[in-house]
Order: structure tokens, then sequence, then C-alpha cells
């Protein structure tokens, strides 16, 4: 995912650190938190308007990443 992600021309940088349950760790500053979704079966590309056309979606199985969060930080 960060391959793909990471070749679109309007994402400048992708730095990847895990902060794992009960670890000692001060994460700030968050701008946005993320439930992570994968759509398995149907039409559509990943983050719509930005790296795919933005259309109206037939999602027919989608899954979840449970007790994962994904935190956007801006320095």
């Amino acid at each position: 995912m960060l391959k793909e992600i990471g070749g679109d021309e309007h994402i400048k940088s992708i730095d990847l650190e895990l902060a794992h349950s009960g670890e000692s760790v001060r994460i700030v500053p968050v701008k946005d938190v993320i439930e992570p979704r994968v759509k398995v079966e149907g039409n559509g590309g990943i983050f719509p308007g930005i790296i795919s056309k933005i259309e109206l979606l037939e999602v027919k199985k989608l899954m979840q990443f449970m007790g994962v969060l994904l935190l956007l930080l801006v320095k």
C-alpha cells in the first residue's frame, strides 16, 4: 500500500512508525484518526478524489482492521 500511495504526485512524503498498546509514547500533533478499511470486491479505486476518480461505488465486500487506528500527523 505504501508503494502505491507513495507513487502519487499529490503526496510529498510518507513516514511509517508503529506504536503498540501500552507502550510509553507521546504522539502529537494528531490531525485526524481513521479506522482502516479495505474494499475487497466492488468498483472504484483507493483514496477517491486524490488517487482515483470520484464515482458512485458499489461495495460488495468490505474488511475492517479491528483494533487498528491510523493517525494523521503533520509536522
